[in-house]
């Protein structure tokens, strides 16, 4: 039994088109395996920041002989059509058709023969329609091109039964030299198969698999914790994004100064998580640590530019948000109204101002339907409602809206149940 393996290698994959483009990969080669009646073990699929591939076991070197039945015109057909489907099947006695009845009508068939041929034939195709007709959700040219691919392609390396299958793509012609982790110099090495590519990718600084990479993170995470006695906020999606940043995770831990904390810790962490994609801990008391992690991809970091350079980095956003909240706070929430009818809230249907203003006169409707009193409070929380969505924090950080709202209305002394339907208002998140 062969193996037939593909690694598309280039600059840097984002983290979701990976995880779309394994799937893309996979659907490829079963449903064409399966029409093809080509029969197979499995299909592994790859990819980090830099490549993406699969390999596929179990494959028979050649497929058998066959003989297909063609259907051709019935047989009470006109001569003509009749010396049409002969000609283009390149028959030369009328003898040689067949007749066979379907539906109470009888046909003409032709046994078409197709000959042995070895595999590596077949899946040279397949590696080149992979390649040509690869559906990413957004694909780019590069120099003067036509191919596309999700990034600049630099080197590809495709073989089956242990043989290179021999294309050309994007002027990129295929090798059999895999390239290793360049944070790390310019090693590379002969593919031989799949297993030895798997062990000499991670002599090498790379592991291809996605859930060695997260383990290795949790690993040196786990550390962390335990030297400095805090706990880790786990977060999967965050996990799985830093885990396609690399090719070989380096957790690197940082600190920022205390004196943010003058901020509510959801701030801190929205722009820990959402604009810096770090790690966070809490400590003893599940407060936020001022501890944080992040991945890099080069551990040799002797002057410790790396840390200083992410932790000056985050320290500019954590100021940056300070000073737009406190901005922020000297405009009352409910004078944010007027500011709604600067913005947008849909081509057609008119500014946010107007929005709530819709918003109240349903609630008005929906009142009398349901029998319920409509208080002068109800009222106040859906005019004020969308007013954070006119602060410089939220601007900046979307992720913030409602939260901000719930923020400011405090500040500004609102009652409990106004600073809560504000910042509830979009619960629960993710559906």
């Amino acid at each position: 039994m062969s193996e037939y393996f593909i690694e598309i290698y280039g600059e840097e994959i984002p983290s979701q088109a990976q995880i779309y483009g394994e799937k893309f990969i996979s659907n490829f080669f079963s449903e064409i395996l399966n029409q093809k009646n080509i029969s197979y073990d499995s299909i592994t699929t790859f990819s980090n920041v830099k490549r993406i591939g699969c390999s596929i076991t179990g494959i028979p070197s050649f497929r058998e002989s066959e003989i297909n039945l063609v259907r051709g015109p019935a047989t009470d057909s006109n001569e003509k059509a009749i010396l049409g489907f002969m000609k283009s099947h390149n028959i030369k006695k009328k003898n040689q058709l067949k007749n066979k009845k379907i539906n109470e009508k009888e046909y003409f068939f032709f046994e078409k023969k197709i000959p042995k041929i070895h595999n590596l034939e077949i899946f040279r195709d397949f590696s080149f329609n992979i390649l040509n007709n690869f559906k990413w959700k957004t694909s780019m040219r590069w120099a003067n091109l036509s191919e596309k691919w999700i990034r600049p392609i630099k080197n590809i390396v495709c073989f089956f039964d242990g043989k290179k299958i021999n294309l050309s793509f994007a002027n990129i012609k295929t090798t059999d030299e895999i390239r290793c982790n360049t944070f790390y110099g310019n090693a590379r090495f002969k593919f031989e198969n799949f297993q030895n590519y798997n062990k000499d990718l991670e002599k090498n600084f790379v592991l291809i698999d996605r859930q060695k990479r997260i383990q290795n993170i949790l690993n040196q995470i786990k550390k962390i914790e335990d030297r400095k006695k805090i706990k880790f906020n786990f977060d999967n999606d965050l996990l799985i994004e830093c885990a396609n940043f690399c090719e070989y995770p380096v957790i690197y831990e940082g600190q920022f100064d205390e004196k943010f904390f003058e901020m509510p810790e959801i701030f801190i962490q929205t722009i820990l998580k959402e604009k810096q994609k770090y790690f966070s801990f809490s400590n003893e008391k599940k407060q936020l640590s001022n501890t944080f992690a992040f991945v890099a991809n080069n551990k040799n970091d002797k002057k410790r530019t790396i840390r200083e350079g992410h932790q000056n980095v985050l320290a500019a956003r954590l100021k940056d948000a300070l000073f737009f909240i406190k901005d922020d706070l000297s405009i009352s929430l409910a004078n944010r109204k007027d500011l709604l009818k600067d913005i947008i809230y849909f081509d057609g249907l008119g500014n946010l101002e107007e929005k709530v203003n819709r918003q109240l006169s349903l609630a008005k409707i929906l009142s009398k339907e349901l029998n319920f009193e409509l208080l002068p409070v109800h009222e106040k929380i859906i005019l004020m409602s969308k007013s954070d969505l006119t602060t410089e924090i939220v601007r900046e950080f979307p992720e913030l809206q409602g939260i901000m709202g719930g923020h400011i209305s405090h500040a500004q002394g609102f009652d409990k149940e106004v600073v809560n339907a504000i910042k509830e208002q979009y619960l629960p998140l993710g559906i």
